[in-house]
């Protein structure tokens, strides 16, 4: 019989896939966000110092119309550019709700990636449609007390086995309060 792989040796050992969701509170996920951020912040930023600016170049014009037309022209570009940058917010919003069902899903992607890692985990488990819909609902609307995040944080290290006989019941808080080894 040919083999297409070589054999592995013992010295190797195996190698098992590992348990739980990943934690996504780290790695390119939060720098490519963190970085959108901060451009947006930067921009906001400009748009207020360009705005000083324009009233500094009003107020020393002294009547001079070049001077006046310069400092309007960079009050209009400033309002304008805020207005795109607020655009680009909506814009973001109707993706995120459209393609995601979070408006925030593009501002916090990790957030949404961990809460569809606890989803799968609950269904894993059993737990009805109505119970895990309950349960994220209560996460978005901040009124369970915790985020996916946290949960992601309790049973990442959990195996199937664990969560089954360690969940006595299927809500969110049942899976939050999860301790594995």
């Amino acid at each position: 019989m040919e083999h297409f792989l070589a054999e592995v040796p013992a010295w190797v050992g195996t190698i098992n896939p590992p348990t739980g969701g990943g934690d996504y509170s780290t790695g390119l996920v939060p720098f490519i966000n963190g970085g959108i951020r901060l451009v947006f912040v930067g921009l906001g930023l400009f748009a207020l110092l360009e705005f000083v600016l324009a009233a500094y170049h009003m107020i020393n014009s002294q009547g001079d119309s070049k001077n006046l037309e310069k400092a309007r022209k960079m009050i209009t570009n400033s309002a304008i550019g805020l207005i795109f940058l607020t655009m680009t917010f909506i814009f973001g919003a109707i993706i995120g709700t459209v393609f995601f069902g979070r408006w925030d899903f593009i501002l916090d992607p990790a957030e949404t990636i961990n809460c569809t890692i606890v989803e799968k985990r609950a269904r894993m488990l059993g737990c009805t449609d109505t119970d895990i819909k309950t349960g994220l609902k209560a996460i978005q609307d901040k009124t369970a007390g915790f985020t996916c995040s946290d949960v992601i944080l309790k049973i990442k290290d959990c195996t199937d086995e664990d969560l089954k006989t360690k969940v006595p019941s299927c809500t969110m808080p049942a899976l939050n309060s999860v301790t594995c080894p």
